[in-house]
């Protein structure tokens, strides 16, 4: 089996980023206590004007009925390339054009990956 290189690596990942035609903001939410002892959220950006790609998950405008998370979902999915060193977690929004999707899926857990690939849920 042959393995990569970090130079190559690095290499690969420099020229699939540069292939990116898209942006996007990347929004978490940090949540504190009110003087009432309800909780408010804010919405902080990570970064903006992210180099990514962004399409549909499969089918006309992601359109996809199936299960996710143990529960029975029906809506629109997307997915989104971005570099693969990119903060991003599954509490975060990200913002194209001016259209915001929730955050479902990362996978952060693979190694030697080029691209960070995240499944977004529109319709919020």
């Amino acid at each position: 089996m042959s393995y990569l290189t970090t130079g190559e690596l690095s290499d690969l990942r420099d020229h699939l980023e540069a292939t990116l035609p898209d942006t996007c903001t990347i929004k978490y939410v940090s949540v504190t206590q009110t003087e009432m002892g309800s909780s408010e959220k804010s919405w902080t950006n990570r970064g903006t004007a992210i180099a990514c790609r962004f399409a549909p998950l499969s089918g006309r405008g992601g359109s996809l009925f199936g299960l996710l998370a143990g529960q029975l979902r029906e809506g629109q999915f997307w997915v989104l390339h971005i570099a693969y060193d990119q903060a991003i977690e599954v509490t975060d929004k990200v913002v194209v054009d001016t259209v915001t999707y929730q955050v479902l899926q990362v996978n952060a857990a693979e190694s030697e990956r080029f691209l960070k690939r995240v499944l977004l849920e529109s319709g919020l």
